[in-house]
This record gives C-alpha cells, structure tokens and sequence, in this order.
C-alpha cells in the first residue's frame, strides 16, 4: 500500500459523525492557519451517510445530531427527522464553516 506523505498539525482518522466532532472540536485549539489531514476510506465526508440508501432517516430529531454547538443552517420543526441528503449537507456546512473561521486547510 502506498501513500502520499504530508505535512499537518493534525490528522483526523475518519471522516464520519465522529470525525466530523473532532474538526469541530481541533478547530478551536488548531493554530488560524493550521492544517488538518483527513484519512478516510471514502472520498467524501459523511462516513456511512455517504453509503446509506437516499431514504434513509435519523430516529431523532435532528438538532440532536450535530457537532458540538454548531446549529443546522437549514431550518426544520423540532422534530424533524433529517434525511441523508440533508445529513450530508449539514456535515459539509460543519467542515466549511470550520476551515473559514480558523483559515484552516484540510
């Protein structure tokens, strides 16, 4: 198995629900600047959302499901029960929102 060597003040193993808490979590302590690496089987984040059927729903609400305070963009009843779609999006609002604030490259 042969992969790329880089350079990172951070690398994260997993790019799933709890990949994506860790970068919210590094991201308060990781230098403006800094950099992350992500290692994940898969090419996007999402971990097994990425792979579910396109029907597939929480079985909670969806403020529940988030990473530390980061709040959904999207506005939803309380109790609504997030679809894969809106999971995966939700996700990449986190990771983005991280990088920007801290200028983080990942």
């Amino acid at each position: 198995m042969t992969g790329k060597q880089v350079e990172a003040d951070l690398v994260i193993i997993g790019a799933g629900y709890a990949g994506v808490n860790a970068l919210n979590a590094a991201a308060k302590y990781v230098p403006k600047g800094g950099k992350i690496a992500w290692v994940d089987k898969r090419e996007a984040v999402g971990g097994m959302w990425v792979d579910q059927y396109d029907y597939v729903t929480l079985h909670q609400p969806h403020e529940l499901f988030t990473a530390g305070e980061r709040q959904w963009k999207k506005e939803f009843h309380w109790s609504h029960l997030a679809t894969k779609s809106e999971i995966l999006e939700h996700f990449d609002d986190i990771v983005k929102d991280c990088c920007e604030e801290r200028e983080i490259l990942h």
